[in-house]
C-alpha cells in the first residue's frame, strides 16, 4: 500500500491507510514511515538506462495507473524494493531484453543494510569499505552518511557514533524524537542549516502554513 504523504502531512493515518486485507494484521498502518523529504517519497537511486526503461514501459505504466485508482485489496504496503524488481523484470521482457545478471557476491563490509551502532554483520554502519548501503531514502540519510565517511577520513576529529543523530538522520519515524543537537559533533554548520531548513518546512506542512512569497 502506497500513499503521498507530502499532501497532508498524514501518513499512515488516513482511512486508506488503516483498511485492512484480509488475515492482516491490525495496526499495520502504525509501521508506515513518513513524512518523507522528498515530495513523492523515498529516493532511488538507478542507473539512467535502468529509468528510461521503466519510464517507457507499458506494463508499470498500466500496473501503476491501477494502483493509483484501487479501491480495495490487494493495495500495495511497503515492498517498494521486491515491486522494482518485478517492474524491471516485466519490462526487460517486454523490450525482448535478457534478465538482469547477478552481480559478483560483495562481502559484508562492502554491501549491507543501515544501521547506527552495529559494526558488524549484514546491518553495519557505513565506512569508507561500503560500495552499497541499502535503506538510505531521505536527504537527511545520505547527508548523515556523507558527514560519517568524512570524519571517517579525519581521524585527527574524533566523532563518536550517536545513535541518537543517526536514528533522528536516518529513520523517517524517528526524526522527531531526538533533537538537531545531537548531530553538532557530526554535521558542518551549512548541513546542520540545511536540517533546520527540513525541519521548518516539516512544521509549516503539519499546521498546513505556506510563508508568504512561496505560494505555488
Amino acid at each position: 500500500k502506497w500513499e503521498s504523504s507530502w499532501r497532508d502531512w498524514r501518513c499512515g493515518r488516513t482511512q486508506f491507510a488503516r483498511s485492512r486485507a484480509p488475515g492482516e494484521p491490525a495496526n499495520l498502518s502504525a509501521t508506515y514511515e513518513g513524512p518523507y523529504e522528498l515530495a513523492l517519497g523515498w529516493f532511488f537511486a538507478m542507473p539512467r538506462r535502468m529509468a528510461l526503461l521503466l519510464a517507457d514501459c507499458a506494463y508499470a505504466n498500466r500496473f501503476h495507473e491501477r494502483a493509483l485508482h484501487a479501491t480495495r485489496e490487494p493495495f500495495l504496503r511497503k515492498e517498494d524494493d521486491p515491486l522494482n524488481g518485478f517492474w524491471l523484470y516485466k519490462c526487460l521482457r517486454e523490450k525482448g531484453m535478457p534478465p538482469v545478471q547477478p552481480l559478483p557476491s560483495m562481502r559484508e563490509p562492502e554491501a549491507h543494510n543501515m544501521a547506527c551502532i552495529s559494526s558488524r554483520g549484514l546491518y553495519r554502519r557505513p565506512s569508507n569499505a561500503s560500495i552499497a548501503v541499502h535503506f538510505l531514502k531521505t536527504v537527511s540519510a545520505m547527508r548523515y552518511v556523507a558527514a560519517t565517511l568524512r570524519a571517517k577520513r579525519q581521524p585527527a576529529i574524533a566523532v563518536p557514533p550517536s545513535r541518537r543523530c543517526c536514528s533522528r538522520m536516518v529513520w523517517p519515524s524517528e526524526r522527531a524524537q531526538h533533537p538537531l543537537e545531537a548531530c553538532e559533533r557530526l554535521l558542518s554548520a551549512e548541513e546542520m542549516e540545511a536540517e533546520r531548513a527540513i525541519d521548518a518546512a516539516a512544521e509549516r506542512n503539519r499546521l498546513g502554513r505556506t510563508p508568504r512569497g512561496h505560494e505555488a
